[in-house]
């Protein structure tokens, strides 16, 4: 009988942003502290804290978490925190003079919110939007293409704001290395080498699964796979999980087996036996499914079946921003007892050919070229919510659902045509 432990475990870079945070390439102390890195959509500012609590907070407030912006020494040189009342803009540094003088002008100084690393650190680069006289009048970051980004549309650049630590921590993952999807199911990653550690190499069987995140998300999924917890019965019923983004989607004829979304098993029921883990399971395409993740955990499989070792074995749903559906899976193993004989590191994307995806809300529509292929938009099998009253059918996701009567509302799953036969017009705000 398996033992199982359920951790809260940090998602490995499951938010990124458009210039996402670079792999980073030597190794921070153990007394280092993650700076995470805040986006107000709203203002335009970044907030940078140590706070889990108050980044959870600002979660929390609607503000993006756009990931780990940096690690900083848990000693060094003050770099300081000061916040305008008026403006509502924070501002860091760590010239002792200026936190003064904006002190003196009606800035409230709230005290030393991180440390700099010596010189010989990694540059943190400070930006200012002359343009800008409240929140998001600067940035600031170690990515130089942010940076010169930044200075070529017309943001000052202020040099070096102070320095932070390298780290080669999995964390540092970085989606904008891996390139757009071109036909192959799968990307190699770090030369197929996973990110573990010395420290990660045990014989000790363990299952550990990320808490869901605020947006109903799961995280990384981590287990050291072996004879003890792969299943002994059959394979349970999943269909009561509703992943984040999920949708009951159609494609006869251009999606094999024609359902575009399969709620997909971070770690494979194969290796750990888990059936309705609302932890374990993502919004995943057929696709990804069969194409890119299916041969990697046969092979797993295969392997420990045959040389009952264990695999450590690390599945990482890719989020960007705040999407529902995953852009794809970072995928890890390596086989401890002899030393990464059975190894990989890669990256599958979440795609469906033929089919665009809205990341954002899990939404689908027939891909330009394919509208002639079986399969025609009023052919395709979704989730739709009905109004009896107003006869009008909606996509699950519009506004319109939200102040619906209860009395009047009804949910179907079926083809768009079918609804129109029944005498239902579609709604003009989200166009089903």
């Amino acid at each position: 009988m398996k033992t199982k432990k359920v951790y809260l475990w940090i998602m490995l870079a499951v938010l990124v942003t458009a210039f996402a945070l670079s792999p980073l390439k030597t190794n921070a102390t153990d007394d280092s502290v993650s700076v995470y890195r805040m986006y107000n959509p709203v203002s335009g500012e970044h907030l940078y804290t140590t706070s889990s609590a108050e980044r959870d907070s600002l979660i929390g407030a609607k503000w993006n978490y756009e990931g780990i912006g940096w690690q900083a020494p848990s000693t060094g040189s003050p770099v300081y925190r000061v916040f305008n009342p008026n403006s509502g803009e924070h501002h860091y540094t760590t010239d002792e003079g200026e936190k003064n003088y904006l002190a003196s002008i009606g800035w409230n100084y709230e005290g030393i919110s991180f440390y700099s690393a010596k010189s010989t650190g990694m540059p943190i680069y400070r930006q200012f939007n002359p343009n800008s006289s409240g929140p998001g009048a600067h940035n600031y970051t170690y990515n130089v293409s942010e940076k010169d980004y930044l200075i070529s549309i017309g943001w000052h650049d202020e040099a070096i704001g102070w320095y932070g630590l390298y780290s080669n921590n999995s964390s540092e993952f970085n989606l904008a290395n891996v390139p757009p999807y071109s036909g192959s199911p799968v990307y190699i990653v770090n030369n197929n080498k996973p990110f573990f550690t010395n420290e990660d190499y045990t014989t000790q069987a363990f299952e550990n699964y990320s808490d869901l995140d605020l947006f109903g998300r799961c995280g990384v999924a981590y287990a050291n796979v072996c004879k003890e917890i792969m299943p002994t019965e059959p394979r349970g019923e999943i269909g009561s999980v509703r992943p984040s983004g999920w949708q009951t989607v159609k494609y006869n004829g251009i999606v094999d087996g024609n359902y575009l979304y399969n709620r997909c098993h971070l770690i494979a029921f194969q290796l750990a036996g888990e059936n309705a883990n609302e932890k374990n399971l993502i919004t995943g395409t057929r696709y990804l499914n069969t194409e890119g993740m299916l041969p990697y955990e046969n092979n797993v499989a295969s392997y420990v079946k045959s040389s009952h070792n264990h695999v450590l074995y690390r599945v990482t749903p890719i989020f960007e921003g705040n999407n529902l559906v995953a852009s794809g899976v970072l995928m890890e193993a390596y086989s401890v007892e002899d030393n990464g004989k059975l190894q990989f590191c890669v990256y599958c994307y979440n795609v469906q050919p033929g089919i665009v995806i809205d990341y954002a809300t899990g939404n689908s529509r027939i891909a330009e070229g394919n509208e002639n292929t079986p399969g025609t938009s009023d052919d395709v099998i979704m989730d739709y919510v009905l109004n009896t009253n107003t006869m009008r059918f909606h996509k699950p996701t519009c506004s319109s659902v939200s102040t619906m009567s209860e009395k009047n509302k009804s949910y179907f799953t079926g083809t768009r045509s079918e609804l129109i036969s029944q005498g239902y017009t579609p709604c003009g705000n989200c166009k089903p």
